[in-house]
């Protein structure tokens, strides 16, 4: 048993636990920071289970005990019993949808007296523990389609389920799970897209209702252009290896955009936005060529990404404005400092 232990003890990631041990304390202190008076509070009451900052403590110190006990169990427990709790874990959180009650526009909360519990946050548990078994059997792959599929419906299957309890903050959580993707071997070209499009949505919002000043032009709009410009140029040189391509495209758009503005602005007013577009159109236009003489399907790829990068970037106005509830579009707007947190979104 004494072997058994210090098996165990030696196997362990510190490093992760050192982490872990750090943000549960900041978490806390954080807690502290927001309930109390520290002039007129005593030591004993940050322990008290009549405050928010007693019961952390206490579910920290129940998650540290609860992590000594799941250490012992054996690995093959965890394998078997992965695809139980991953399927009761989905049907208690579409059995939430139901049951629970609407809480600042989500239904995400079952509550039994004055106790409550969040099942989207065990959900996070149960979907690590299928998709660790699933990636651990013998000849899974990566880069097979199969595989690959079945670990977005493993991924997406608990997401779906939360978004539809309107708890969007939990469900971005779960895009984490692709940087786990990525290190089994995933093209890094998924998190290059993921990241663009939070930069897309975040520049083109924040400074959509900045002007040029010489020009009537949002500066967030056309940023945004630039950005799927050199994005792409980023992915030929590097991804495509066509670096060749890669540079003169970029030269042709820096040119382009150079002189479009100065002529703008020295010469007859006009939208530049427009000139960015027929950039990309010919961007799209050129990489098909290249794609066609080279024969290098890849490029055919970065097309895509020009495509699909200016069709999305134009859907976040319409989700922002029409899609979104009120209390999101808030917390967005202060998060981007558009609006003062004076109502404390």
């Amino acid at each position: 048993m004494e072997r058994q232990r210090g098996n165990i003890m030696q196997s362990l990631d510190w490093v992760t636990i050192t982490l872990y041990a750090a943000l549960a304390i900041m978490g806390w202190l954080a807690i502290c920071g927001a309930s109390f008076s520290y002039i007129e509070t005593d030591f004993l009451e940050f322990f008290s289970l009549d405050e928010r900052t007693g019961k952390q403590a206490m579910w920290i110190g129940i998650s540290i005990l609860a992590g000594i006990v799941l250490l012992f169990i054996d690995k093959q427990s965890y394998e078997f019993s992965s695809k139980f709790i991953y399927a009761f874990l989905i049907l208690l959180g579409i059995l939430t949808i139901f049951i629970s009650r609407d809480i600042k526009g989500s239904r995400s909360w079952i509550t039994i007296g004055s106790f409550g519990i969040q099942p989207a946050e065990f959900m996070k548990f149960g979907t690590t523990l299928a998709l660790a078994a699933f990636m651990n059997r013998y000849g899974f792959r990566i880069d097979n389609k199969k595989d690959f599929i079945k670990c977005l419906a493993i991924i997406f299957l608990p997401l779906l389920v939360i978004i539809c309890q309107n708890e969007t903050g939990s469900a971005l959580v779960y895009l984490s799970f692709f940087i786990v993707l990525y290190r089994e071997g995933m093209t890094g070209m998924v998190l290059l897209s993921a990241i663009s499009a939070i930069i897309y949505f975040v520049v083109g919002i924040g400074y959509e209702q900045t002007m040029f000043d010489e020009l009537p032009v949002s500066v967030g709009h056309y940023a945004v252009t630039v950005i799927i410009q050199l994005l792409t140029a980023g992915m030929v040189a590097f991804w495509c290896k066509e670096k060749r391509t890669a540079i003169i495209m970029l030269g042709i758009n820096c040119a382009v955009a150079l002189i479009s503005y100065w002529t703008a602005v020295y010469l007859f007013s006009f939208n530049i936005l427009h000139v960015q577009y027929l950039m990309l159109l010919f961007d799209v236009v050129f990489l098909l060529i290249r794609a066609r003489i080279d024969k290098r399907q890849t490029l055919m790829w970065a097309t895509l990404f020009i495509v699909v990068s200016t069709l999305f970037f134009h859907s976040c106005d319409y989700v922002f404005n029409n899609v979104m509830k009120p209390h999101q579009k808030v917390r967005i707007e202060v998060l981007l400092g558009l609006k003062e947190d004076l109502a404390g979104a």
